[in-house]
């Protein structure tokens, strides 16, 4: 939003978050966020990344919703387990976003509507004593919603539509 020449941007967050019972905790969050264009992205690298000085800020809605589960078994071996899954959806004005104007260089453009539909899920374990393994899965759905009919529908670049990963850590006390 323009006033007086000025680029005006209000944004803010609000937050839900329930401990439901002594193993389950509920949340929710909504907001409203800019992003302003980094500096690399107006003004380039010197390398392979051209700038845009014509870059207009990102701004978006995001909301999601999640719980997370928690349990400490009774057991010598297993000592904790840990889940927490949450939903997500992102909807952005202006998104910026690469795009490739030569054999060697790129570019950053701002795609007018981009949507992201998503859901997390995470498990963290500790058994015996000493080990600890995180695994953690994500789906996206983003894909570009603008009025331009050849983008439309567009899945968006650098978003993949599943991740997975996976560690385990082994801890020594000194």
């Amino acid at each position: 939003t323009t006033v007086d020449g000025m680029s005006w941007h209000p944004f803010g967050r609000i937050g839900f978050k329930m401990n439901a019972t002594s193993w389950l905790v509920l949340q929710a969050n909504g907001s409203r966020y800019v992003r302003q264009p980094h500096f690399w992205e107006l003004f380039g690298n010197r390398g392979n990344m051209q700038g845009n000085p014509l870059l207009k800020p990102e701004d978006g809605w995001n909301v999601d919703a999640g719980g997370a589960l928690k349990f400490k078994p009774s057991s010598r071996w297993w000592k904790l387990l840990h889940f927490r899954a949450a939903f997500f959806w992102n909807e952005t004005s202006d998104l910026i976003r690469f795009i490739q104007n030569s054999q060697r260089t790129i570019l950053a453009v701002n795609i007018d509507r981009a949507r992201t539909l998503g859901t997390e899920m995470a498990l963290r374990t500790v058994f015996f004593k000493r080990f600890q393994l995180h695994l953690q899965w994500t789906w996206l759905y983003a894909r570009n919603v603008s009025a331009s009919s050849y983008e439309n529908g567009k899945i968006l670049p650098g978003r993949p539509a599943h991740e997975l990963s996976l560690q385990l850590n082994f801890a020594l006390r000194w």
